[in-house]
Order: C-alpha cells, then structure tokens, then sequence
C-alpha cells in the first residue's frame, strides 16, 4: 500500500513539474493606431534552427501571421537572432482588430508538439488628432499707408 501511495506521490509531482516548467510567459506589447509593433520571443537553448512564428486564437495552419521562412507577409515581418535566442516579429501599420491575444511558436516536429515559449498580450489605442491653432498675421500695403497719415 505504502508504495502505491508513493507512486501517485511521484506521479503528480512529475505532472506538476511538467506543466510548471512548461507554463507560457505573458508578453505584454502595446501601440497606437497607424504605427508598429515590436513582440520580442525568447526560447530555449536547441532551437536555433527551428523555424519560429507567431499566430493568434488557436495556432492552426490558417491562424499563422508569419514565420522565420517567410520573413515579410503582408503587414508583418520577423526576424531571428540566434545569438541571443530572441525572435522578433513587427505587426506594422496597427488598426483595432490587431487587438487581442497572440502566440509565439517554435515548430517542431514528429510526435512533439509545437513548443510556444510565450502569450502576448497586445493592446492597441486610438491615435486622437492633435489640436493645432495657426495665427496668421497679415498686414497689408493700405494699412500701412492709413497708419502713416
């Protein structure tokens, strides 16, 4: 009984482990309409040569934005440092809908799934038209000459 008992023990410390270790970091990222946004993505050392991503909602073929083999799409862009185990993506000219929840990915392949080191959370505000206030000063040649006499 007594190793029964030790063996779930173990079992549910080896699955708390697992899903400790392999929690998603949340990456906060926020801009204004009509200007970019930088998601910096680090993972861990043996993936270099992975090919990275990053997609929103469930992370299906038709979710992926872009990814390391394709560097530009549309209105976004990635890049991969390998030296420092970061890639980044940039979401460029941001409108509302950019709004909301994103992954980053890292595809691997066989039985493993992908491995998504990190959540992003991106927030996008309205850009407000600034006031501007022009004083134009004119004066012209008839004033001048009514102000002399």
């Amino acid at each position: 009984m007594k190793m029964w008992c030790l063996q779930i023990l173990l079992f549910i410390i080896f699955i708390y482990l697992c899903c400790v270790t392999g929690a998603a970091e949340i990456i906060h990222v926020f801009g204004y309409e009509e200007t970019e946004a930088k998601v910096s993505c680090s993972y861990d050392e043996g993936y270099e040569s992975y090919e990275k991503y990053l997609c929103r909602n469930y992370c299906s073929s038709d979710d992926v934005l872009i990814t390391t083999t394709e560097a530009h799409k549309n209105r976004y862009s990635i890049s991969d440092d390998t030296n420092k185990q970061v890639f980044t993506a940039t979401i460029s000219n941001l409108n509302q809908n950019d709004a909301g929840k994103y992954w980053c990915g890292v595809t691997r392949s066989g039985i493993l799934k992908d491995y998504y080191p990190a959540e992003v959370e991106l927030k996008v505000e309205k850009v407000f038209p600034q006031k501007t206030s022009t004083v134009i000063s004119t004066i012209t040649v008839e004033q001048l000459k009514s102000q002399a006499t």
